[in-house]
């Protein structure tokens, strides 16, 4: 039967509307259709006795029944070893990795490749071993390929090419697990030495008082439920930075936000930390807000190569004097405050008043650091004031004196 045959025959059982005839074309006869049905049997047979075949090549008498009763210890290297049988007659051939394994203890085993199995010597080139111990009575079996993976311990291996695999940077002791750090610090729960970046990273202690995570491995003195960030080392030759930077877009403003918990008396700080707690340069008091710094001064960039259209200010001096000052507490607080209110401040100084868009409130604040050029103003103003006034006082002064000495030299000439 042709393949064409075979095709047109079977599209034809399967069409119900064709009637079965002798044609071809038409229908097939029962012998053309007996002859499908063996065709189809004979491949499967086939393909059948070939997998069984293949199943049973590693199990077949060539590679069943090879033993050594030689006597060895477990160790690697070159062993020899005296077999029942005949090289030539079993399938193991030089080259071939097998596994030696102890008759009464299969724990105990050598696993290697044949270097050479003439007669009844087979020699084994073995690299890896089970066990320990002398014995005397082995069965010898096909071996698998052995892994081509070599590591230290507690390091999570990673493929280096297609076959072979070793070391990644990612090692774990004892529940601790450090990124690329060379020194393990049994003090962190985790250790990144290098750039860590990711979509989205949540850090959190495991319990209140007791939790640090760092991302050095040099920190000698940790506070409890800290984190503790450090950019650079403790020598000089070493220099860092951390920054914390939130973007803005156009209809979505960004911050970066650093809370205190009211009440403990907690504060933002910035320090020189170099022993123990260190000195705060800077800090915010985490209960009211206030800042303080070592030096008590604030700067701003002011250089004239920043700026243009520079122009003297206007008066300040009668807006000024409209600023009403009053001592204050902030609601549910008992702290008495000296300052201003943002609303009457507006009315007077409406460049002065900032709304703070990020939070649904939008309360007003105070640019107070712009007050002190005002005051500047203000201040040359009085001066100004001062100084035309004395310079009024000076002429009365001189004319008063001039009608004195006008009078007395009329005395003198009346000789009175």
């Amino acid at each position: 039967m042709t393949p064409a045959e075979f095709e047109s025959g079977v599209n034809n059982i399967l069409d119900s509307t064709k009637p079965k005839g002798v044609d071809g074309s038409k229908g097939i006869t029962k012998a053309i259709f007996k002859q499908i049905v063996v065709f189809f049997k004979n491949l499967l047979d086939a393909a059948q006795t070939a997998a069984t075949a293949a199943i049973n090549a590693a199990s077949s008498a060539g590679y069943k029944g090879l033993t050594s009763s030689t006597s060895l210890a477990i160790a690697t290297g070159s062993k020899t070893f005296t077999t029942n049988k005949d090289a030539a007659n079993t399938a193991f051939t030089a080259g071939q990795r097998v596994r030696i394994v102890n008759s009464s203890a299969i724990t105990n085993f050598f696993e290697g490749v044949i270097t050479s199995f003439t007669g009844t010597t087979m020699v084994v080139s073995v690299d890896l071993i089970g066990g320990s111990g002398t014995n005397a009575s082995w069965s010898i079996l096909v071996g698998g390929e052995k892994s081509n993976v070599s590591g230290t311990a507690n390091y999570l291996l990673k493929f280096i090419s297609g076959t072979s695999a070793g070391n990644s940077m990612i090692k774990e002791v004892a529940g601790i697990v450090s990124v690329n750090e060379a020194n393990h610090d049994s003090s962190s729960i985790m250790q990144v030495e290098g750039t860590l970046s990711a979509k989205e990273l949540a850090l959190k202690p495991t319990a209140i008082n007791s939790g640090v995570y760092t991302f050095i491995k040099t920190m000698t003195h940790l506070f409890e439920g800290s984190w503790i960030f450090q950019a650079g080392g403790g020598s000089s030759s070493f220099g860092g930075g951390l920054r914390l930077f939130g973007h803005s877009h156009a209809t979505k403003p960004g911050s970066v936000t650093a809370g205190i918990s009211a009440g403990s008396g907690g504060k933002f700080r910035v320090n020189n930390w170099g022993t123990g707690d260190g000195t705060d340069v800077f800090s915010v008091n985490g209960n009211d807000g206030s800042t303080y710094n070592n030096t008590g001064v604030y700067g701003t960039i002011s250089d004239i190569r920043l700026k243009e259209n520079v122009l003297p200010a206007t008066p300040k001096l009668q807006k000024l004097l409209k600023v009403d000052v009053v001592t204050f507490n902030l609601i549910d607080q008992e702290l008495r405050q000296i300052g201003v209110i943002a609303d009457q401040l507006e009315e007077v100084f409406p460049g002065l008043i900032e709304i703070d868009e990020t939070s649904e409130e939008k309360f007003k604040q105070v640019k107070f650091s712009v007050f002190l050029p005002i005051i500047i103003k203000s201040i040359q103003e009085l001066n100004q004031n001062y100084l035309a006034e004395v310079d009024l006082l000076k002429e009365e002064l001189s004319s008063s004196n001039a009608r004195i000495d006008e009078l007395i030299n009329r005395l003198d000439q009346a000789n009175i």
